[in-house]
């Protein structure tokens, strides 16, 4: 077994008037970044800007400067905003998105004041950052509708510059490559955490797909605070409650008749050097979720189960006279705790197990007749391990933000352990 624990203070700005650095914590928030100008693009000081979120009642109120200018630092989510000042009509913007690590650039025009209110329906574009030089692709959960593989290496897979790695890396997937770089030398995050195989770098922690709420994979040119790695980063979050009581159960099934097959490999003697005409794998997942207050717009909870069965039958590689007979037990759980303290400040606490049992029986096997003998060994192989993160977010003033986070990663012993007989 290994503990590690990683506490972190990810970011205390102490900035100018009037600014707020663009600056992440290592997973979990957006900037809203917006000006505000009259009818003949002048800026526009002292004007008051609030955005308030729907789902948690959370409102977050600044102040222009003397450029107009204001920045504010949020959880992901859809938002409110109304900006209002002395001798201007109102303008409210029913939807801004904040998305993960990223910032919605913003104008907003302030007009005639015979004019009581003026209110935008939509959600603005996205713009390009100037500030970054960060290439890469930010996506929410929506993502599920498309047509690919229900894992975070497949939404990887939707970034320009990255390619599948060798299928020999990938145990239970298939890894990515990011811009040419070894599947060995990306970094994996979930809401701050880095959940990447320490043992080796391939992978991270195998969380279901119904857990996460929003990813961001970077390709290139992101900053210090997701250092330590020279491929790619896969950064992601995962879903929190709110002031609506929500519930479902989703179920997957994955039988054996609609799996691919892979061809033989013959060795220029004819002989077979690896036998996959009998390969069999089905799978059968179902999540559970819960989610709600505890109290209105303060604390809110999100719960997920998800039982997972995978059966699987292959013959070993270059010993094609074995065949395994592979059984995965993995159920998984993981829930959230978000409480709001005040608008301005936030407490979280985050929890999950992947811990999972790969148990492979391997028999004596005939290719010609197809038949299987006796049980001549069996391999036991722990993975994953218990997560959990407790994370503040402050912001103290207009030019405050204080981020903080202690984290917690233990790891289960890994096989394979085997018994022969």
């Amino acid at each position: 077994m290994c503990k590690k624990l990683f506490v972190s203070v990810v970011s205390a700005l102490l900035l100018t008037l009037g600014s707020i650095g663009t600056v992440f914590a290592q997973g979990a928030t957006g900037i809203v970044d917006g000006r505000t100008v009259d009818s003949n693009g002048n800026p526009i000081a002292g004007a008051t800007v609030t955005l308030s979120s729907p789902r948690t009642g959370q409102t977050r109120t600044v102040t222009t400067n003397a450029d107009g200018n204001f920045k504010l630092q949020l959880p992901p989510g859809a938002y409110e905003l109304e900006t209002s000042a002395e001798g201007y009509a109102t303008v409210t913007i029913e939807t801004v998105m904040v998305n993960l690590g990223t910032s919605a650039s913003l104008t907003i025009p302030l007009t005639d004041p015979a004019i009581e209110e003026i209110v935008t329906y939509g959600t603005p574009g996205e713009f390009m950052q100037s500030a970054t030089g960060e290439t890469g692709l930010n996506i929410s959960i929506e993502i599920a509708n498309l047509p690919i593989p229900r894992n975070v290496e497949s939404v990887a897979l939707l970034a320009p510059g990255t390619i599948p790695g060798d299928v020999a890396f990938g145990d239970d997937k298939t890894l990515v490559s990011f811009g040419g770089a070894s599947v060995a030398e990306n970094v994996y995050y979930i809401d701050g955490l880095n959940v990447t195989n320490f043992r080796n770098g391939l992978g991270g922690s195998s969380v279901p797909f119904e857990f996460y709420d929003q990813f961001q994979v970077k390709t290139g040119g992101y900053g210090a605070e997701f250092g330590r790695s020279t491929g790619g980063v896969i950064n992601a979050i995962t879903k929190r409650g709110s002031n609506e009581f929500e519930y479902g159960v989703v179920t997957y099934y994955e039988p054996e008749l609609f799996q691919g097959e892979s061809p033989n490999a013959i060795r220029p003697d004819g002989s077979f050097y690896d036998f996959n005409g009998e390969n069999r794998q089905s799978s059968f997942t179902t999540d559970v979720y819960v989610s709600g207050p505890i109290w209105k717009d303060r604390l809110f909870f999100y719960a997920l189960y998800e039982p997972r069965d995978t059966e699987a039958e292959f013959n070993s590689l270059g010993s094609v006279g074995r065949q395994n007979v592979q059984q995965v037990e993995d159920d998984f759980w993981g829930g959230n705790l978000t409480w709001n303290i005040t608008d301005e400040h936030t407490l979280s606490y985050t929890m999950f197990t992947d811990e999972r049992e790969i148990i492979t029986e391997q028999y004596d096997y005939d290719i010609g007749s197809t038949a299987r003998g006796d049980q001549v060994g069996q391999a036991t192989e722990f993975r994953g391990g218990d997560n959990s993160i407790i994370r503040y977010d402050g912001n103290f003033t207009d030019n405050l933000v204080v981020s903080a986070s202690v984290r917690r990663k233990r790891i289960q012993s890994h096989g394979p352990v085997h018994e022969r007989h």
